[in-house]
């Protein structure tokens, strides 16, 4: 599972990027039961060879059902930044 949405980031320089379809990919989760943290790494693309941003996410996990990834991906289709993403 991954997202896809356009990205917009200002590089080292100063300008501004536009990155369409990026690939955004879940790549680690920790936590106990009461908070999880998971790992996003945006890629300019799906080819996943190069990596744009990386961020961390804090989530309250659901214990009855133990599939922590997809519960990741859920919560992060919440939050505004997210908005208009596409699963794929």
């Amino acid at each position: 599972m991954a997202l896809t949405k356009t990205i917009n980031l200002t590089d080292n320089f100063g300008e501004d990027r536009s990155f369409n379809d990026s690939y955004i990919k879940v790549s680690q989760i920790k936590g106990d039961k009461d908070l999880m943290t998971c790992s996003a790494v945006f890629f300019t693309d799906s080819s996943m060879k190069y990596s744009i941003k990386l961020e961390s996410y804090d989530f309250v996990p659901v214990l009855n059902d133990i599939n922590f990834i997809k519960q990741s991906y859920e919560h992060l289709k919440t939050l505004p930044e997210f908005a208009g993403t596409t699963d794929v």
